[in-house]
């Protein structure tokens, strides 16, 4: 039966070759636009999604009160925020830290030299914290010792070619200094939905010890992982109180310091704040870009049926035929289900196939390789052919 209701609906199709090609193409540009667009939708709303208890994870963000007003408002606490909240507030279960202070740094490995965008200090738990998969060494240890470095498997590439990067040393070119660092450990290219975007990281202790635990240098992501339970709202409120011991310089004195936890889900979606050094995407835009899309594959419905009804007077006297003959109501309405749903096949195939031939003009369009400070190799390659790994 399936046959002979796929032999009339192909003869339809093709004694009517043109109703045929407008129905379906149209189809399949308003499936393929809606195939792009929540595909795009779906990228930007999937940042830093690997992470396990990622729910329970939040940026500590810091916020300046005077007179009761809001003065400032930083995406950045200080590097002493994370220590002292650790140690005064239970309902953190972990907390790890990662400064962006003059990262952009010069690196040297023998006559091998690039200058490299974000090369960040990072506590010794980063890669414990994180989820941030790991080629070599071992994350528990790599960073606990002073001048070592973790570095991405392009870094490593990049320096190292094909040789065991393990053990060896790079230079690295700092404000008034050149550290060199042994490095310890490989860590995979970072996804392009990661918010962070890093090829090198070295241990929190390379830096001056001053600097470790400093209160008045608010230039570091701090992030802090809640017990299950606990409110992010009881932190903010505990940490007025907890500040007052740190101001120990007469700037900000008379300023009620604050802190703010957002949620690791939605940084990449709210607005930008001052100190952020990732480019955020808008949220607003996303949502209409989902409903235009709903929009777009309706519209392509829409178009299908007004032509399938522009065209039922023209099959009536084939359905009089086959009543004469004998045919049931219920065959004639598996008949027509089976002609539509051939034609939704078809136009799906064909939405596919033009998705595919699209998606980099679509990349191209939005710019999105802009959004990244650095270059990716692989298969998370954006900066000529688009979102390989997801489209």
């Amino acid at each position: 039966m399936l046959r002979h209701y796929a032999k009339v609906a192909l003869r339809q199709l093709l004694r009517h070759r043109r109703y045929a090609g407008i129905m379906i193409g149209g189809l399949a540009l308003s499936m393929a636009a809606y195939l792009l667009i929540t595909d795009y939708v779906r990228f930007e709303t999937t940042f830093d999604r690997i992470h396990p208890a990622g729910e329970r994870i939040y940026r500590v963000e810091s916020q300046f009160f005077k007179g009761g007003q809001l003065t400032d408002d930083w995406a950045t606490s200080s590097n002493g925020y994370g220590s002292a909240m650790q140690a005064a507030f239970p309902e953190l279960e972990a907390t790890t830290r990662i400064s962006w202070r003059n990262s952009a740094r010069t690196v040297r490995y023998e006559q091998t030299k690039f200058r490299e965008n974000h090369v960040c200090y990072a506590d010794s738990n980063f890669f414990t914290f994180f989820a941030f998969p790991v080629r070599k060494g071992d994350p528990r240890t790599f960073l606990k010792a002073p001048n070592t470095i973790v570095i991405s498997e392009a870094a490593a590439r990049r320096y190292f070619r094909s040789a065991d990067p393990i053990g060896r040393y790079l230079d690295i070119r700092t404000t008034g200094q050149t550290l060199r660092c042994q490095v310890t450990g490989v860590f995979a290219d970072l996804p392009p939905n990661a918010t962070m975007q890093f090829d090198m990281l070295m241990s929190w202790t390379t830096q001056a010890e001053r600097l470790r635990n400093f209160w008045y240098q608010h230039e570091t992501y701090t992030f802090v992982r809640l017990r299950p339970g606990a409110s992010p709202r009881t932190v903010e409120a505990k940490f007025p109180a907890l500040s007052e011991t740190y101001k120990t310089q007469e700037a900000l004195r008379d300023y009620t310091w604050a802190v703010q936890l957002v949620p690791l889900h939605d940084l990449h979606l709210n607005p930008a704040k001052g100190n952020e050094v990732e480019v955020k995407g808008n949220r607003r835009a996303v949502q209409w870009l989902w409903a235009m899309s709903f929009v777009i594959l309706i519209i392509g419905w829409a178009n299908y049926m007004n032509l399938s009804t522009a065209r039922a007077l023209d099959r009536a006297r084939e359905v009089g035929i086959r009543k004469a003959v004998g045919s049931a109501n219920r065959w004639l309405l598996l008949q027509f289900l089976f002609e539509a749903l051939l034609v939704n096949g078809l136009a799906l195939a064909l939405a596919v196939g033009l998705k595919g031939l699209f998606r980099g003009l679509m990349t191209s369009f939005l710019q999105m390789e802009t959004r990244l400070e650095t270059r990716w190799v692989g298969d998370w390659d954006l900066t000529t052919a688009g979102l390989q790994g997801l489209l």
